[in-house]
């Protein structure tokens, strides 16, 4: 994945540019001293047509236009032009032209302001926009553009997106879908891009909303409101509740099979997983965990379909359960108040969030045995893992709120992140694992979105009031 240290390596010094430019011919180029400080200009160097603000007002007027031959008319016949979020370099007409034909195709357009002269040296920011950044849900990029003229013609632009502005593209362009976020205290979900935080609905549902789930082909959003024992069932075409079903007490977390044929919901009130068929949207089973006592946690379904697992809080044990009739395969015994349970898709191994033992433990599912374990902070909860197995990633319910992160490479090691907010709700992750959005409790309820590699908190999408708690990435977009 790219990164914003990456990134900035592409940029080209000012003595490269400089270079660059005695090679094609210009044998004298003004030294650039960055906008800060840059003077105004003398007004008798130029004539009003061929002065720098003229010429450059003139081509933002050709280019917004798609006015392609306007555009390069104002151009030298050897210049330089440096463009796009990977800083490529055009020398020469031909080569500029098909760079803006290209960008034209695109409709992109170029707003300039905050403009300082000197001479023929211009350095101005503007605010560019295209169409596949708006279908990302951003309007528009901010970039800063150097330009140097000569005979009235620019010899020279390059435009330079900043670096929060590549930062809020690249993390557009990693996820590119929908999160789902359920609020335990104003009983509603609200739908967010998740690549900007732009808020598209707010659904109200049941009471007290814990889990939700997307299944893939349903076109339908399944949330467990464990203060009224139902599942509500929202539709994304008309972003309305079409159905509550009854569930057991205290339904909690919920999981979907791979194929979207069914949602697994476990209930905390009681030692069961309920299974709901999403083509009738009806309970069609309960599925017994263990032991009367037990409070059944959380719920994961196997990379096929054949299997789900449970967490078991007080019996203090994972299960597997057969997916079509809910037969318990075996059980395995782990620490104080297993939270959740997360199998790779390999189906070997799993790790379990034990609550009170502030630790994960990983367990071997075809020994079934505790392989190895390892202190993550407090209260561990919602598991992530990211898809290349590299990155294991933790929502503490402790406080202050904080995500564990978890460098599987045999040492285990440990880093967290820190967040504004009292504590954490759920965790899921971008689909290239790059990024992981975590809800925040506290006095700006919020998701707190975190780049995994660097450890940083990139984004915060603040939703103004409540107790966010469960969130899922939705790939498919809304219509």
């Amino acid at each position: 994945m790219n990164r914003l240290k990456k990134l900035g390596a592409a940029f080209r010094s000012w003595s490269a540019i400089v270079a660059l430019l005695l090679a094609v011919g210009m044998a004298s180029v003004p030294r650039v001293s960055g906008q800060e400080g840059v003077g105004t200009r003398d007004a008798s160097a130029a004539t009003p047509a061929t002065a720098p603000e003229a010429v450059l007002g003139a081509r933002q007027d050709a280019f917004n236009s798609g006015d392609l031959e306007a555009t390069l008319a104002l151009f030298a016949d050897d210049a330089v032009l440096i463009s796009g979020t990977r800083r490529m370099t055009f020398q020469g007409k031909e080569e500029i032209r098909r760079q803006v034909q290209d960008q034209i195709a695109r409709d992109q357009r170029e707003f300039a302001y905050d403009r300082h002269v000197e001479g023929d040296h211009v350095v101005q920011t503007v605010r560019i926009s295209r169409n596949d950044w708006r279908r990302l849900g951003i309007d528009s990029l901010e970039a800063v553009q150097e330009v140097i003229l000569r005979d009235g013609l620019i010899a020279f632009l390059d435009t330079r997106i900043t670096p929060a502005s590549l930062a809020a593209l690249e993390l557009a362009q990693a996820a590119p879908g929908i999160l789902w976020v359920t609020n335990r205290s104003t009983n509603n979900i609200t739908a967010l891009r998740a690549g900007t935080g732009e808020v598209i609905a707010s659904v109200a549902v049941g009471s007290t909303p814990i889990g939700i789930t997307a299944p893939q082909g349903t076109r339908k959003v399944y949330v467990s409101d464990e203060g009224s024992n139902q599942v509500s069932v929202i539709s994304k075409d008309t972003m309305a509740v079409v159905a509550t079903i009854p569930t057991g007490p205290l339904p909690h977390h919920i999981a979907a099979s791979p194929d979207g044929s069914y949602v697994y919901v476990a209930e905390y009130g009681a030692n069961k997983v309920s299974a709901i068929d999403t083509t009738t949207d009806t309970l069609v089973a309960e599925f017994t965990t263990g032991a009367p006592e037990t409070r059944t946690h959380a719920v994961w379904v196997s990379s096929d379909g054949s299997t789900v697992f449970a967490t078991n809080q007080v019996t203090n044990e994972i299960v597997a359960l057969d997916a079509l009739d809910g037969t318990v395969r075996w059980t395995v015994g782990v620490g104080r108040t297993p939270s959740e349970i997360l199998v790779r898709p390999e189906g070997d191994i799993a790790f379990v969030s034990i609550r009170d033992e502030d630790k994960v433990q990983v367990v071997d599912l075809r020994a079934r045995t505790i392989l190895e374990e390892f202190a993550v902070g407090a209260m561990p909860d919602t598991l992530m893992l990211t898809p290349d197995g590299s990155l294991l990633l933790i929502g503490l319910r402790g406080t202050p709120a904080q995500l564990a992160v978890v460098e599987l490479s045999g040492a285990d090691a440990v880093s967290w992140v820190d967040f504004e907010g009292t504590t954490t709700g759920h965790n899921v992750l971008s689909p290239d694992g790059g990024y992981s959005f975590v809800a925040i409790e506290g006095d700006f309820p919020a998701v707190a979105v975190v780049d995994n590699l660097e450890r940083t908190v990139t984004a915060t999408y603040y939703l103004g009031a409540g107790r966010p708690h469960g969130v899922y990435y939705d790939p498919e977009p809304l219509r």
